[in-house]
């Protein structure tokens, strides 16, 4: 697929030498970068070979959530632009507290994840009430227990002053 876009990509190596590359990017000084992304069957982010793209793929816990429900939106760069499928903000919101708690805390990523959700949870509860609590209700049973603890470290991130978040929050650590 990457291929046939006819943009020149070439694999990114991994930090760990035993593990296969699952990014991809353009040649020469440009930072456009392609990441494959498959569901992981549990918490782990497991290096999967795709055969049939010739290529291995990072495995995501609960993508499939993610994915669930997703919207076309544009994407424009200097060589033109195309639609794609993104998941729905609220569900992003949502998955970024659950891997939050799953990355190792060695990371900055669960910070970053934690910073991400928070703020598009303060905009969100705003502009489209409810959304948040929907794709909360979506949430798979087995991963209910790392959004709650999301929930609790989101104290670092989200001000006291967005007391609509903070109580859409409390209720879904209280349904949970």
């Amino acid at each position: 697929m990457l291929r046939a876009t006819g943009i020149e990509f070439f694999e990114v190596p991994s930090l760990d030498r035993r593990q296969r590359g699952t990014s991809f990017k353009e040649r020469g000084g440009s930072n456009f970068r392609v990441d494959l992304l498959v569901p992981s069957a549990d918490d782990d982010y497991p290096t999967v070979p795709v055969p049939e793209l010739k290529a291995h793929a990072q495995g995501l816990p609960y993508l499939a959530y993610l994915l669930a429900a997703s919207q076309e939106i544009p994407v424009l760069s200097t060589h033109g632009s195309v639609m794609v499928r993104v998941p729905v903000p609220e569900r992003f919101a949502i998955h970024k507290l659950i891997v939050s708690q799953l990355r190792h805390k060695s990371s900055s990523k669960p910070e970053k994840d934690l910073r991400q959700a928070a703020t598009l949870i303060e905009a969100l509860v705003e502009r489209y009430p409810g959304a948040i609590e929907d794709a909360a209700s979506a949430v798979p049973k087995r991963a209910a227990r790392h959004l709650a603890r999301a929930i609790k470290a989101l104290e670092q991130h989200l001000p006291p002053t967005a007391t609509t978040a903070w109580d859409i929050l409390q209720a879904i650590t209280l349904a949970g």
